[in-house]
């Protein structure tokens, strides 16, 4: 056991009980259900104390779930053996219902063609293509970390599109200039969902703006889910602080914490558990396991990627009900 272990598992567990006895001391007394309004502190925190101890997210996440499904019946009766069985059911149902979602059943359809994608264009060589051209403009780490920015920005259309694309990308050329792989994830995680979340067009604002079209409808408001989504633009504070901070990040090159300690093994021994040598030779070839040609041209990879960008946008009319909105304005003019 590492000597900084027990001090890790001694504050998960002072945190994780003082959160919940805080939670207790400020749930009302006397409401019905005020019980419930406390415990349902306790998976979340269970799920993040978890995940800092174990390291493994599914499993956090899997002990979260449980918990949750059993607080919603055995809190009323601990001792009975009905009430474990129903909190049991509980969770069986909350899993069964979230395989059934449709909305996670299209996320599901959709991330399998897009790695298909990506795999289709390392072998035909685009992304060489597209690696060769930006290394005419990055020409150290600072500009790596730009690009790689720029790049997420660029890929608006879909947070997890753009996780995938830019992440495939840029891998070589980020291992080229010695930028570890933690600050090539935070960079394609920090560009991804905040750029979707301020995109005009984008999935993620389809499906916000569809709920706040609904609630408008429930509260009788008179406004437009997409109205309202433009109200509330300037108060997303951690997408704009998020994109600015990336690039204010990059531009002065100050890293602390375990970030820090990441980039100084990445520029002594390299990024990846690979060496420097092993990075630098692969930076223009493939970084998802698929051999690359010696060749590329940037056009294999810009044609699939905008015809992706072009399939969203049309997607998105659809589902708006843009066609039957075009036979209305049709037979109006006839």
């Amino acid at each position: 056991m590492k000597p900084k272990t027990p001090i890790r598992y001694a504050v998960a567990v002072v945190v994780f009980g003082a959160l919940c006895a805080l939670a207790a001391w400020v749930a009302p007394e006397g409401e019905q259900g005020s019980s419930a309004a406390w415990c349902s502190i306790i998976p979340p925190v269970l799920a993040i104390s978890l995940a800092f101890l174990t390291r493994n997210v599914l499993l956090s996440l899997g002990i979260a779930i449980l918990a949750g499904g059993l607080l919603t019946e055995v809190l009323q009766a601990p001792l009975s053996i009905a009430a474990w069985f129903r909190g049991f059911t509980a969770v069986g149902g909350l899993v069964g219902g979230t395989l059934r979602s449709k909305s996670n059943l299209q996320t599901l359809a959709f991330i399998p063609p897009i790695f298909v994608m990506i795999e289709l264009i390392i072998a035909s060589g685009g992304f060489r293509g597209i690696i060769l051209w930006l290394l005419r403009w990055v020409k150290g780490r600072k500009s790596a970390q730009i690009a790689t920015g720029l790049m997420g920005v660029l890929c608006f259309i879909d947070d997890y599109a753009s996780a995938i694309i830019v992440g495939s990308m840029m891998q070589p050329i980020t291992d080229r200039f010695r930028v570890s792989r933690e600050k090539l994830a935070f960079i394609v995680d920090a560009t991804s969902a905040p750029v979707a979340g301020l995109a005009v067009i984008s999935t993620w604002i389809a499906y916000e703006v569809g709920l706040l079209g609904q609630i408008a409808a429930e509260l009788h408001i008179e406004r437009s889910g997409y109205s309202l989504f433009f109200d509330a633009l300037s108060f997303r504070f951690y997408c704009l602080l998020m994109i600015a901070f990336i690039f204010l990040h990059a531009i002065l090159g100050r890293d602390f914490g375990p970030m820090k300690t990441a980039e100084e093994r990445a520029r002594a021994d390299g990024p990846g558990e690979r060496g420097a040598a092993d990075a630098a030779g692969e930076a223009t070839g493939a970084s998802c396991g698929v051999a690359a040609p010696e060749s590329g041209r940037a056009v294999n990879a810009l044609v699939p990627l905008g015809g992706l960008i072009v399939f969203h946008i049309a997607g998105l009319w659809v589902d708006g009900g843009g066609p039957a909105k075009l036979d209305g304005a049709g037979s109006l003019l006839s």
